[in-house]
């Protein structure tokens, strides 16, 4: 059996066109799903014991899935209304013609909070009676499952440990973004998991944003220039899957935001 849902992608609802996503649904017995995606390792011999030892993981395929996205229009005798002529452009630059991936939020009991980063391949019309109703595709993933934001806000005065637990199945590192707000005065301040550390000198009280993704540095203060004065060494704080023990010294207020991937499917 199908669910039939309605969505939103690139922050635009499905319910402005009268559409509605069917895909087949864990609740109802049916998955379509790829699941965990399929890895190809690396591996050297250990000539001491026998053993393989893994140097490297390779994972080929992202979570796909099929769908259906059709009209969820009937007149009084139930019947299909087809989409208009003048809509079919607009939904397919909307849906289909991006460069890039973009996130679809399915809104389904279950999948609040979470979001899919994707493209739709292989798209196909459906037709009926000549009439456009709808369209197939594959949804293509940019990484193995879907994605849930977490946050964690924090004060440090002086030295602080904080835990993070990162919600994340994927077998990568998870790259945030710190947003660190100095205290009056100019100081270091220091991020530190196990023997990495990121330290940031600050400048009065001014607020430094360190994107882990972009590897990138933005001051609130435009005159300073954290990269071109060295005030900052250089390094991105990444957080592993499970329980990451932070250690925090300075004098500020520190915010980290990330993405957690989410196996979906079956």
């Amino acid at each position: 059996m199908f669910g039939a849902y309605e969505f939103v992608f690139n922050d635009i609802i499905s319910s402005r066109y009268n559409l509605v996503l069917l895909y087949s649904d864990a609740d109802t017995g049916i998955t379509t799903s790829t699941g965990t995606p399929e890895k190809k390792y690396v591996t050297i011999s250990n000539h001491r014991s026998g053993r393989k030892e893994i140097i490297g993981v390779t994972v080929d395929e992202p979570l796909s899935f099929d769908i259906e996205i059709l009209v969820d229009n009937f007149d009084e005798n139930h019947e299909i209304i087809p989409l208009k002529r003048n809509l079919v452009g607009q939904i397919r630059s909307w849906l289909f013609n991006k460069p890039d991936y973009g996130v679809l939020k399915i809104l389904q009991d279950g999948l609040q909070g979470y979001y899919f980063k994707v493209v739709f391949n292989n798209v196909e019309d459906i037709n009926k009676d000549g009439d456009i109703i709808g369209f197939k595709a594959k949804v293509v993933c940019d990484n193995t499952g879907c994605y849930k934001k977490q946050m964690i806000e924090f004060e440090c005065d002086g030295e602080t440990t904080v835990n993070l637990y990162n919600e994340t199945t994927s077998m990568f590192v998870t790259q945030p973004k710190w947003t660190i707000e100095s205290y009056e005065g100019e100081h270091t301040f220091k991020l530190a998991i196990d023997d990495y550390s990121m330290e940031v000198e600050f400048v009065d009280n001014d607020t430094v944003t360190i994107n882990c993704q972009d590897l990138s540095v933005e001051s609130k203060d435009d005159l300073v220039n954290y990269y071109a004065t060295k005030r900052f060494n250089m390094k991105f704080l990444e957080l592993k899957a499970g329980m990451n023990k932070l250690k925090a010294s300075g004098h500020g207020k520190v915010k980290v935001e990330w993405e957690s991937v989410v196996d979906v499917g079956g």
